[in-house]
Formats: C-alpha cells, sequence, structure tokens
C-alpha cells in the first residue's frame, strides 16, 4: 500500500458525498454543522454504501488475476510436463505434479467464478489466501533446503504478495 491511499481514499469520499465543508440544516433557518464536523451527506448509509461498495470492487479484481494465474500455472503441467520441468526443474512424481496441477487449477476456476459473479464472501477469501500461503510455504521450505528450483522462491514471493494484497482488500472494504 502506497502513501497516497489513505489521502485519495479521503478525497473519494469527500467527492462522493459533494463537500467537506459544513452544510446547512434544510428548512432555511441559517444554522449549520459545527465547524470541524462531517457533513450530515457523509453520515447517510446509502452514501457510506457506495463507498464501500467502490472500495469492495478491488476485491473481484484480485480474485480474478489470482484466478488466472492458478489456472495458467495449474494446467501447464496437465498440457505440457517438458516445458513445465524445463523451467521448474526435474520431477520423479509426475502424477503428484499433475494432481497438484488439478487441484491449483480447481481452485483458479472458483476464484474467477466468484470474480465474475461479484461474490467475494469470507470462504472465497479464506481459500484465496489459504492456498497462497500454503504454496508459499512448501515452495520456501523445500527451495531453500535445494530441494526444488530456486524458480519457486520467485512463486513464494508472489503468492505472498498475493496474500497481503487479500488482507489489504478486505480490511479496506470491510474497515472503517
Amino acid at each position: 500500500m502506497d502513501l497516497l491511499t489513505p489521502v485519495l481514499s479521503t478525497c473519494l469520499i469527500l467527492q462522493r458525498a459533494g463537500t467537506a465543508e459544513p452544510t446547512c440544516s434544510e428548512g432555511g433557518n441559517g444554522q449549520c454543522a459545527a465547524p470541524g464536523r462531517l457533513p450530515q451527506t457523509l453520515q447517510e448509509p446509502e452514501k457510506l454504501e457506495e463507498i464501500i461498495v467502490v472500495e469492495r470492487n478491488l476485491l473481484p479484481k484480485l480474485a480474478l488475476a489470482q484466478g488466472l494465474f492458478y489456472l495458467a500455472t495449474g494446467v501447464w503441467p496437465l498440457i505440457d510436463i517438458v516445458s513445465f520441468q524445463l523451467v521448474t526443474g526435474p520431477k520423479t512424481d509426475l502424477w503428484l505434479v499433475r494432481t497438484v496441477g488439478v487441484l491449483v487449477s480447481v481452485v483458479g476456476a472458483v476464484l474467477i467464478a466468484a470474480s465474475r459473479t461479484r461474490r467475494i464472501t469470507p470462504e472465497i477469501v479464506m481459500l484465496a489466501v489459504g492456498s497462497a500461503l500454503g504454496l508459499a510455504a512448501i515452495d520456501l521450505r523445500y527451495a531453500l533446503a535445494g530441494r526444488i528450483s530456486a524458480v519457486y522462491l520467485a512463486d513464494a514471493v508472489v503468492e505472498i504478495g498475493l496474500s497481503l494484497a487479500w488482507w489489504m482488500g478486505w480490511r479496506r472494504a470491510h474497515v472503517g
């Protein structure tokens, strides 16, 4: 998360609310909200829900990105095990590589489906983060021990990045 995100979020909120200035009450009695107090429009649930929806739009995009990544990397060893091994190193149990490929592909397909329907539930987040952290843990454990190719360290970085992106996106959409 960059340092401008809170500033941009504040600007979005103020833009959606219509004004950052104190607003006068209806009825023309001349009474205005106290200086420094948020305008009444920010306190309306409809406006707050609209702002939350804008933040929640990030989660389906993240689900789509991770889903496409998982689908591509999961299907790859099923389609061309030779090129997969050229990049990731030789494997002794090809049935296991294919099994992991099928499971990663299924996770990817579920994430893509959740993105398309825009239904990012806590279970979808758990699937995405759990898969990413589980794969990162395996990548780190065995790549650092020299049992698998160092290319898996790059995958671990991607997986940890995905987990952090989910955490930040979920917090932005549900905390505030």
